[in-house]
């Protein structure tokens, strides 16, 4: 359990968790679903660009067998395309920061609001039970962490989850014998990254609660100061 709580974090279900973080994004939703667009965006942009330098190297600059495949225009075209869909996802990456943002700030500002609400509402003795500093680490650290998850590293995993699939396709479609050479290390990898993760997962969750007491402890050393001083009639 979580110190004193009733709370196992490990034995609650990430779905219902994920359901109620859903359900406070009421408002908030088309702002911070831009990023995922996005991202998708992004990683269009990442396998196209190539596409149209290859057509742009091979048929105009380095054409084979030294005869180019169009007139200039048609050139100039491609390098326009080329310019066109830089800005495009520059423009983009402005708006995502943009609306990232203000979308973070917001929820923030509308969880630590939930969260003071909720503090309120709890009993002398159970207020008693929790040091200001711990009350502190859970309004600004914790929501932060919940902030990060949301506007930094949910739309990077969707950029990642439809980066492998386009990537998958794009490989059957060109090679199926190098699609297979590529996926058949992948379980291993997948093992791996798992086995590393689970051991690292043990160690993040050790300095968040060593970090989490450093907060707390800090808080009340400086809460105590005026104590000490108070008693000892220092100035």
């Amino acid at each position: 359990y979580v110190v004193h709580t009733k709370i196992c974090p490990f034995c609650q279900s990430k779905r219902e968790i994920y359901k109620k973080l859903w359900a406070m994004t009421k408002g908030l939703r088309l702002m911070m679903l831009f990023p995922l667009f996005a991202a998708i965006v992004a990683t269009i942009f990442r396998f196209v660009v190539p596409a149209v330098q290859k057509i742009a190297i091979n048929d105009y600059i380095v054409p084979e067998f030294g005869i180019q495949k169009g007139g200039i225009a048609d050139f100039l075209l491609i390098v326009a395309a080329i310019v066109t869909m830089d800005l495009v996802h520059r423009f983009v990456n402005v708006i995502q920061s943009r609306m990232a943002a203000v979308s973070g700030n917001r929820f923030t500002i509308m969880l630590r609001t939930l969260l003071f609400e909720k503090i309120q509402m709890l009993s002398m003795s159970s207020i008693q039970n929790k040091s200001t500093g711990d009350l502190m680490g859970r309004i600004n650290n914790d929501v932060s962490v919940v902030q990060h998850f949301i506007t930094g590293l949910l739309p990077t995993y969707f950029a990642q989850a439809f980066s492998f699939l386009l990537a998958l396709v794009l490989l059957i479609w060109l090679s199926p014998v190098m699609c297979l050479f590529v996926f058949i290390p992948l379980p291993f990898a997948i093992l791996f990254i798992f086995k590393f993760w689970k051991r690292m997962q043990k160690r993040n969750v050790r300095a968040w609660i060593l970090a989490r007491r450093t907060n707390l402890h800090l808080q009340d050393i400086l809460n105590g100061i005026r104590v000490v001083k108070s008693y000892g009639n220092e100035s």
